[in-house]
């Protein structure tokens, strides 16, 4: 609805009775009507302007569209069923009288497929003729019906275009969501390379760490290996061997002593100290008795060296001091 005030029904458009038609037009060519104007919709006869039929009343001029059924009352049996019609556009609540502007559509035809038998409507009776014309009609209501829909799609897209002023935007053709195969090569190889990139960097950090451990433990092993200078003068000194700090006999001695002392119970200790004191004391009064038969005065307190070992020879020569012994004065 470009260059046409009324594109629906077009030239030559076929209406069929019970279906539903749609009138559709251009609402910025609206003249002699306001674009916001309300009209009232008729179907006239072309052969008798007299015969009119109103098919909807109260319409927005501002919709560009409307749809209405066609019932029986638009199909009266004293009309051919085959009739060429027009649409006309009054202002609302304006008669057709001729005195008031209107706006007219295309011729078209209307096609009344019942009649009334007997108080009943029931399918008109087709004939060869009317077979031919029934599937021509047929076919050309299909494509009628279709390109009304798409022109009152397009005729409502253009209203709400002109009514919104932002809405006039430059169309730009649709971009492909998908990418190119250079784009999809370029993307391969970046990842490729960032790949790489990565295992080179973690090749070189371990081959730096492998050398580092190889620097530590080489400087580990000249230094275990490089003698200290306390070392090397204990290594230079002779060795000599450690003499034992007991001998075999001491060891034996050792040995008998805890035996005895293993065997012996400890209730025989305090026998033992009174076998040890009496044996003191015998030992004591041997010893008076010896120095009295060599003519030792006692009571003068006279202490004299005597040797247990040099008493038989009488040797000249002076015991050890650990066996001085010192007689009491009784």
């Amino acid at each position: 609805c470009e260059t046409v005030q009324i594109c629906a029904p077009s030239a030559g458009e076929s209406w069929v009775q019970d279906s539903i038609a749609s009138v559709v037009w251009n609402p910025l060519m609206t003249a002699p009507f306001g674009r916001y104007d309300f009209v009232d919709v008729y179907i006239v006869d072309d052969l008798n302007a007299t015969s009119s039929f109103l098919l909807k009343s109260e319409v927005d001029l501002n919709l560009g569209v409307m749809a209405a059924k066609l019932d029986a009352n638009l199909f009266p049996e004293n009309l051919p069923a085959n009739r060429s019609c027009h649409i006309v556009m009054t202002k609302d609540g304006d008669p057709l009288d001729g005195n008031h502007p209107t706006l007219n559509s295309s011729s078209f035809f209307m096609f009344r497929t019942k009649q009334t038998v007997s108080g009943t409507l029931v399918p008109i009776v087709p004939t060869s003729t009317v077979t031919t014309t029934t599937s021509t009609l047929v076919t050309s209501t299909i494509s009628t019906s279709t390109h009304s829909t798409a022109s009152s799609i397009k005729a409502t897209d253009t209203s709400v275009q002109n009514t919104s002023p932002t809405s006039h935007l430059p169309e730009h053709p649709a971009k492909s969501s998908t990418l190119s195969p250079l784009v999809i090569g370029l993307i391969s190889a970046g990842c490729v390379a960032l790949l790489i990139a990565l295992v080179a960097i973690f090749l070189l950090l371990r081959a730096r760490r492998q050398s580092k451990g190889d620097t530590d433990d080489f400087m580990s092993l000249h230094d275990q290996l490089s003698p200290t200078g306390g070392s090397m003068d204990q290594q230079g000194e002779p060795t000599t061997a450690a003499e034992p700090v007991l001998t075999a006999g001491d060891a034996q001695l050792i040995a008998e002593t805890f035996r005895k002392s293993m065997r012996k119970p400890r209730w025989e200790d305090q026998d033992d100290e009174d076998e040890q004191d009496e044996a003191r004391r015998a030992a004591k009064e041997l010893l008076r008795k010896e120095l009295n038969e060599e003519g030792v005065d006692v009571r003068r307190g006279v202490q004299r060296r005597v040797t247990v070992r040099d008493r038989p020879h009488r040797s000249s020569v002076a015991p050890p001091l650990s066996q001085i012994v010192s007689i009491p004065e009784p």
